[in-house]
């Protein structure tokens, strides 16, 4: 048993070992990322490099020493990206054959997403756009009490869901209006985090999430990302939404107080750097509303004011699929 336990573990130490892809210094004929020796640097080297980080066909010999790119004596995903931004301009040398930094991932990959749509937007590709709209969380408290069947409308809401589904031709007025907007990427630190990784299938996919925002303005960048209402806007349209009840109680309701707070935004992109061509393209946003709704009543010939706080959250996803930007392949 003692034996057996040995071989295991020697087996996953050796594996271990293989795949952490650690690199030794030494000297080896041809250039940095050009894994398989034809004498260029291109997506598959980088493919290569990908697979190779995650196990599924480890690299060897001067494979391996060419593949370590950025000089971290590691071959990972890191590196993978550094072959991929070189092949298409963004990085001129490798670390590993000069002394002076790259640039930032981060900078770069914004830059390429960036290219990506302005593409999109030049183009105006066909593509197919799903809409969800879904009631995450609706409660309420105050001291107005709601009857059973409130109560039950209320929960009614909270299983409905919007779905709308539509497809935009090549080059149509409602596919550039239906386009996900553009918006400014130039400095990363705007944003909660970014995220990206290179797929096996060569494509490149980005996670961009958002910093919430309670009460934006109109430079509120979820407002300019998402076109969703900015205070002002969202204010005055729930002074126009209570107007009608308001009149029919004799100008006795008002609305006291409303927030909104936009939160969990993100935006996922997956777009091919060789083209520049966008594949696939989603984005998500929680709408948290807090209402303070009033009532002004007389009991016993007392003027009162109840009040009920109302607080809703709705999910809103745009998920763009099947993007075809020439007439062959609509």
């Amino acid at each position: 048993m003692k034996k057996t336990s040995f071989r295991v573990l020697s087996l996953v130490l050796s594996l271990v070992i293989a795949f952490s892809c650690v690199v030794c210094a030494s000297a080896f004929e041809g250039r940095y990322g050009d894994t398989d020796g034809k004498g260029v640097v291109d997506s598959t080297d980088a493919l290569a490099i990908l697979l190779h980080s995650v196990g599924k066909k480890p690299l060897t010999g001067d494979a391996l020493i060419r593949a370590d790119v950025n000089a971290d004596t590691y071959v990972n995903s890191s590196d993978a990206l550094e072959v991929l931004l070189f092949t298409v301009g963004r990085v001129d040398k490798f670390k590993a054959e000069t002394t002076a930094p790259p640039e930032a991932p981060e900078k770069e990959i914004l830059g390429l997403y960036t290219d990506a749509v302005d593409k999109m937007y030049e183009i105006v590709p066909f593509y197919r756009l799903k809409n969800v709209v879904e009631t995450v969380d609706v409660s309420t408290s105050g001291d107005i009490e709601l009857d059973a069947e409130m109560q039950a409308s209320l929960k009614e809401q909270m299983q409905e869901k919007s779905v709308n589904k539509s497809v935009y031709p090549l080059g149509s007025n409602g596919a550039r209006l239906n386009l996900p907007r553009q918006f400014s990427v130039d400095d990363a630190a705007k944003f909660e985090s970014v995220d990206y990784e290179l797929l096996e299938t060569g494509e490149y996919k980005l996670v961009i999430r958002f910093k919430d925002e309670i009460n934006p303005t109109k430079e509120g960048l979820i407002i300019k990302a998402f076109g969703l209402p900015d205070e002002e806007e969202f204010k005055s349209s729930l002074q126009n939404e209570f107007a009608d009840l308001s009149a029919s109680l004799g100008g006795l309701a008002t609305i006291s107080a409303g927030d909104v707070k936009y939160e969990n935004a993100s935006v996922t992109c997956v777009w091919n750097p060789e083209t520049n061509e966008v594949v696939s393209y989603e984005t998500v946003c929680d709408m948290s509303v807090s209402v303070k709704f009033s009532v002004k009543v007389e009991i016993f010939f007392v003027p009162v004011e109840k009040t009920l706080n109302i607080n809703m959250v709705t999910r809103t996803t745009n998920s763009y699929t099947d993007f075809r930007y020439t007439e062959e392949t609509v």
